[in-house]
C-alpha cells in the first residue's frame, strides 16, 4: 500500500520544519566565496564589521524589507488566498511519486493547442494521472483532507479564475518562461503566441494572448512539487533552486501555492525584493536543445554548434541531454530569487544581467553567467529567510569555528558571509589578498590572518 510522507497533524512548527532541512542543502550547495570589499582599503575595517560572537550567522533584515502587495499583486494575492483558504499546514507526499520527471516533456504529451484551461484536466483528471485518486479523490480518497490535495484542487481553481473572466488579461507574470515546443506539443494554446524567430538567438516569440499557456503552467507546477524534479537542468544555479526542492519535500502543499503565486504576480513571497524586471521578457523554454540520443528539442531545429554548460563538472556531467536552463515553474523560481537577491545587495538591475544560455553561445557568455548567478553563503542565508522562513526570518549559517585560524570567531564569521553581488567575487578576493600585503596595524598582523582566512574559506568552499 502507498503511504503518505508527512505529518497529518501537523503539530511541527512550519518555519522550523523546512529550516531544518535547508540547512543541510545550504552549505552543501554554495558555489563561490559570497562577498565584496569594494569599499574596504585597509584590513582594520574589513576586521571591525562585528556581527556576530559565535559560531552562527544570523542575516540581517532583508536590505529593502517586506515589500508589501499593491495593484494587481493585491488584486492577485486575494484570489489566490481565496482559492486556498482551506489549504492549512505543509501537506504530506507519496514516495511512489518522487521521480526524476521532465515536467516539460510531460506535461508536453497534453495537446495544449487545441485545449484550454477549462477543458483541459479536471481536478480528477491531474490526480489520476499523479496515481494518487486513491489518496485524493474529493469523495472516496483517503487522504482527502491533507493539504497537498487540497492544495492541487486549489491550484487548479486559483488559475482557472485567474486566466479567465478578462480580470487579468495580462495574465502570469512569468508567461514568458512557460512557452515551450520542447514536449510532443506546445506549451500554448493555438493563436496565442506569434511566430518564432528562429533566426536568432536565443529564439524569441510574441505573446498575443497572456493566458496562452495557463493549463501547461498547472501542470509542470503540480508535477514538479509532487514528483520533487525541481531541475536547474544545464544552468548552473543549484543553490537557488534548492530552496524549492526542500519545500517540494517538507511542504508539499505551501510549495504549490507558492509557485501560484511566483507564476502569476512575479514572486514567491513579500519577504522578496522585487525582482529585476528584465526576466519577466525570457523565454528558455523556446531555446533548442539536445537530449542524450543527440536529437534535438524542438525536433525542427538542428545545428553543429557547440553547447557550453556552465557550473561545476559534475553538475555538468548530470545535465547531460537535459536542456541549457529550466523552463516554466523552476525557472521563474530560481531567476526570481537570484535576481531578487542581487537587486536587494547591488542596488542595481542593470549590472550584468543574468542571460539566457544557447546552442552556439559563446563559452565567454557561458563563464560570466557562472559568475553572475553563483551563491555565496550570505545568498544561502537570503535565500533560506526569503522563500524557507519568510516570516520569522531566523535561519542561520553553521559553521566550523576551527576553520577561522588566527581570526576571531566575529572577524571570522563577517568573511564568511559578507553580503555582496555575486559579480564582485572575485573583486573579493583580489582586494582581500591586496589588503593580506599591508603591514601590521595596532600590533596585530592583521594581513596574515585575513589571508589565512581566505585560504580556509577557499578550502571549505
Amino acid at each position: 500500500m502507498a503511504a503518505f510522507h508527512g505529518s497529518f497533524g501537523f503539530a511541527v512548527v512550519f518555519g522550523l520544519l523546512l529550516a531544518v532541512s535547508f540547512s543541510i542543502l545550504s552549505a552543501a550547495e554554495a558555489t563561490g566565496p559570497g562577498s565584496t570589499c569594494d569599499e574596504v582599503d585597509e584590513a582594520s575595517s574589513l576586521m571591525h564589521l562585528r556581527q556576530t560572537n559565535g559560531g552562527s550567522f544570523d542575516a540581517p533584515p532583508m536590505t529593502n524589507g517586506p515589500q508589501l502587495p499593491g495593484g494587481d499583486e493585491a488584486a492577485i494575492l486575494q484570489v489566490i488566498d481565496k482559492a486556498f483558504k482551506d489549504v492549512k499546514g505543509p501537506g504530506s507526499f507519496l514516495q511512489s511519486n518522487v521521480h526524476e520527471d521532465d515536467a516539460w516533456q510531460t506535461c508536453g504529451k497534453m495537446n495544449w493547442p487545441r485545449l484550454s484551461i477549462h477543458r483541459a484536466w479536471t481536478y480528477n483528471d491531474m490526480v489520476e494521472k499523479l496515481g494518487m485518486t486513491q489518496h485524493c479523490h474529493p469523495h472516496t480518497g483517503s487522504a482527502r483532507d491533507d493539504a497537498t490535495c487540497k492544495a492541487i484542487k486549489a491550484a487548479q481553481r486559483a488559475i482557472l479564475q485567474l486566466s479567465m473572466g478578462g480580470k487579468f488579461p495580462q495574465g502570469p507574470k512569468f508567461v514568458n518562461a512557460s512557452i515551450t515546443a520542447w514536449g510532443k506539443y506546445p506549451s500554448y494554446i493555438d493563436g496565442s503566441v506569434g511566430p518564432v524567430a528562429k533566426d536568432s538567438m536565443p529564439p524569441v516569440a510574441p505573446i498575443l494572448n497572456g493566458t496562452a499557456a495557463s493549463g501547461w503552467i498547472l501542470c509542470d507546477i503540480v508535477r514538479t512539487v509532487l514528483t520533487q524534479s525541481a531541475n536547474m537542468a544545464g544552468a548552473g544555479v543549484s543553490s537557488w533552486v534548492a530552496p524549492l526542492g526542500a519545500l517540494s519535500r517538507r511542504a508539499p502543499a505551501q510549495a504549490i501555492k507558492m509557485l501560484v503565486r511566483l507564476m502569476w504576480s512575479g514572486r514567491a513571497t513579500s519577504q522578496m525584493s522585487q525582482p529585476c524586471p528584465y526576466i519577466y521578457d525570457q523565454q528558455p523554454g523556446l531555446v533548442p536543445y539536445q537530449d542524450q540520443t543527440g536529437g534535438w528539442h524542438p525536433s525542427s531545429f538542428s545545428s553543429s554548434a557547440d553547447e557550453h554548460c556552465f557550473g561545476h563538472a559534475v553538475d555538468c556531467k548530470a545535465a547531460f541531454g537535459l536542456p541549457l536552463q529550466p523552463a516554466g515553474a523552476t525557472f521563474a523560481f530560481e531567476q526570481s530569487l537570484l535576481s531578487s537577491f542581487r537587486a536587494s545587495v547591488g542596488g542595481n538591475c542593470e549590472l550584468h544581467p543574468s542571460q539566457l544560455n544557447y546552442p552556439g553561445a559563446p563559452k565567454s557568455l557561458t563563464e560570466s553567467m557562472y559568475t553572475v548567478q553563483g551563491q555565496g553563503n550570505y545568498g544561502s542565508l537570503y535565500a533560506c529567510n526569503a522563500m524557507i522562513d519568510p516570516v520569522n526570518q531566523a535561519c542561520k549559517l553553521v559553521v566550523n569555528s576551527e576553520l577561522r585560524g588566527s581570526l576571531s570567531s566575529a572577524d571570522f564569521m563577517t568573511l564568511f558571509a559578507y553580503p555582496l553581488e555575486p559579480l564582485q567575487s572575485k573583486q573579493f578576493e583580489t582586494v582581500c589578498k591586496d589588503t593580506a600585503a599591508l603591514p601590521e596595524a595596532n600590533g596585530e598582523n592583521i594581513g596574515q590572518a585575513v589571508s589565512e582566512a581566505i585560504k580556509q574559506l577557499a578550502a571549505y568552499e
